[in-house]
């Protein structure tokens, strides 16, 4: 039996009821339906502590996966997926010589599929958020080089799955943003992107059908996040995932678990579904029970009552925004950074145009208000070289209103890595635009806005936005 709402949460029993669900699913309606499913159980299944380790389940995926599920000559997309998952999951349990062959059948026949068809359908072939996150997590796992070709093909495939399905559902993003994390080894740039697209739209306050997905995702990659990230957004993800891991399992309960055979988005229904219904594919009733496991002993997740006293914004943007608006309007430039955020709700493309448009302005003003120490020059401590502070270089005078309040690159690496990447990101789109070689998408000014109130909230953190004058 799942938890009933208010009712007071037993860790341990909570996983043993997911975990026989899950099993339970498999017996009643073939819910491994193929080798991939049961190469993705096997993975979960062996992660487990040691107190949770289910040695006939292990066993039983096992022999299915060397006998009758094997897939001996792959030729199709979901057969290649099946061959990197069951390499991952072979690692885990310390099959290392098994699982290197299984990549190299896989790698060698997905080289002989690219060779035959164009881009188009390479991207098709490899486009699946669960194939792609199996093709990498298998190379990392092992330690193997993945071949160039391939390489090339799903570093290709993440970033168009990024600029256009990582908005569909809370599932793409989980599964897809997880590979591109481990195929960009956890890079600064990649948490940064990462980061910015979940603050936006992690809601703490309702559980739905993205909470699971998003739940999984920061078990698995926030530790190594974390660290690539300032202290404001590391205090700011904590609270907001603690609360809605806790929300998610405490609602457990409520809930008439139905499984689908493909991912929600893909699930067509005649009638409007009951809010106390929660569909689930086959991959997200697996990533219920990991997180449940997880949190079956030693966990953080808050009591009901402390949910209730728990008080958080809607989502952790909303803490950013409010902060740096309220500080805008106290330099004279209330309004201007909202007004940006209310006309991407628009679906005029000009609107998202002016979105950056109005970004670069209210750094600009910024310029001017922050900087108002006299002359055209600044010497940068510590590097012996000026720099040009007149009104038309506000790069410039906003990088020397940094150092005067004492932040550089080797105090605040992290922030001063922000502040260039949102220069640059606002430069080339505005260059991109300019010269109509580009259409602005409503994504991309989202998320130089997001990165613009991440950034000002870190300055007023550390600057409180109080102009130089030369006497301070």
């Amino acid at each position: 039996m799942l938890p009933q709402p208010g009712a007071k949460l037993d860790l341990t029993q909570l996983h043993s009821a997911v975990h026989n669900l899950v099993l339970a699913r498999r017996e009643d309606v073939g819910f491994w339906k193929g080798p991939f499913e049961t190469a993705w159980a096997g993975f979960m299944f062996a992660g487990h502590s040691a107190s949770n380790q289910d040695e006939i389940a292990l066993n039983l995926v096992k022999g299915e996966l060397l006998g009758d599920k094997r897939p001996a000559d792959p030729h199709t997309a979901s057969e290649l997926a099946a061959c990197y998952m069951i390499a991952a999951f072979l690692q885990r349990i310390n099959a290392s010589e098994i699982a290197n062959d299984f990549i190299a059948l896989a790698d060698t026949r997905a080289l002989e599929i690219a060779a035959h068809i164009d881009l188009e359908e390479r991207f098709h072939l490899f486009s699946t958020p669960e194939y792609l996150y199996a093709i990498v997590l298998a190379h990392h796992s092992t330690q193997q080089k993945m071949p160039d070709e391939v390489a090339n093909i799903v570093g290709d495939s993440l970033d168009r799955i990024r600029g256009t399905a990582w908005h569909q559902s809370g599932y793409v993003f989980a599964v897809a943003g997880t590979a591109y994390l481990i195929a960009h080894s956890y890079s600064k740039a990649a948490c940064q992107a990462v980061l910015q697209w979940l603050a936006a739209r992690l809601n703490v306050d309702k559980i739905d059908e993205h909470s699971l997905s998003f739940v999984w995702f920061l078990e698995n990659n926030w530790p190594s996040i974390k660290p690539k990230v300032s202290q404001a957004q590391q205090k700011s993800i904590d609270d907001a995932f603690i609360r809605l891991r806790s929300k998610l399992l405490h609602s457990l309960g409520q809930f008439d678990f139905q499984l689908a055979w493909c991912p929600p988005m893909e699930v067509e229904y005649d009638e409007p579904l009951s809010d106390a219904l929660l569909v689930v594919s086959t991959i997200e009733l697996l990533m219920l029970d990991e997180i449940a496991e997880k949190h079956s002993q030693l966990s953080f997740v808050l009591t009901q009552e402390e949910i209730d006293r728990h008080s958080l914004l809607s989502t952790v943007f909303d803490q950013y925004k409010r902060l740096v608006d309220n500080k805008l309007s106290e330099l004279g430039l209330g309004g201007q950074l909202d007004a940006v955020y209310k006309g991407l709700e628009d679906d005029n493309p000009a609107s998202w145009q002016n979105a950056i448009l109005g970004c670069r302005n209210v750094l600009y003003k910024l310029s001017e208000i922050l900087w108002q120490i006299p002359g055209e020059e600044y010497e940068v401590p510590g590097c012996g070289t000026t720099i040009s502070v007149k009104p038309d270089k506000q790069k410039n005078r906003l990088t020397a209103y940094l150092y005067h309040c004492g932040i550089s690159k080797s105090k605040a690496p992290v922030f001063m890595a922000q502040f260039e990447a949102v220069i640059s990101l606002g430069r080339a789109l505005i260059d991109r635009s300019a010269k109509a070689k580009h259409a602005i998408s409503r994504d991309e000014a989202l998320s130089l806005l997001m990165a613009m109130y991440v950034l000002l909230a870190e300055m007023i953190a550390l600057t409180g936005l109080e102009p130089a004058t030369g006497s301070n």
